[in-house]
């Protein structure tokens, strides 16, 4: 957190990489690895990796790859017909290099525009997640 006061992006990204995995797959603590990776949203936007920024952004608000916890019903890895599911169904591709302003890159950003936080996923978030996830769109 102390970095990203920083702005030291770089060196901040492998750590947030590291924290979202131990949240994600060790502790299986939901509100620990959204928090991971809206903070690794924001660094990677930071650092100009928008396509990437996009697609984690995607998987936050589709929540995609939660904690299975108890019987919450999300599932860590897709078997049987799921299993060839991707994470964009949207298709968001953010071409790096070319500006905002193309229209390849303008079909990404309205999509990520109309993308809505359900009530489900305000539940976990709390006010202060809910907060950089607004601050994010």
């Amino acid at each position: 957190m102390t970095w990203l006061s920083y702005n030291n992006y770089e060196n901040c990204l492998p750590m947030l990489c590291l924290a979202e995995y131990l949240a994600c797959d060790v502790c299986k603590n939901i509100n620990y690895t959204l928090f991971a990776r809206i903070l690794k949203v924001v660094c990677l936007a930071e650092l100009g990796y928008l396509n990437e920024a996009f697609m984690n952004y995607y998987k936050i608000l589709r929540k995609f790859d939660l904690p299975q916890i108890l019987n919450s019903g999300y599932k860590m890895y897709f078997t049987g017909k799921y299993a060839n599911l991707t994470h964009n169904e949207d298709k968001i591709n953010y071409f790096n290099n070319l500006p905002p302003e193309d229209e390849k890159n303008i079909a990404a950003l309205n999509t990520i525009i109309k993308l809505n936080v359900d009530d489900e996923l305000k539940s976990f978030l709390g006010p202060n997640l809910y907060y950089y996830l607004q601050y994010l769109q």
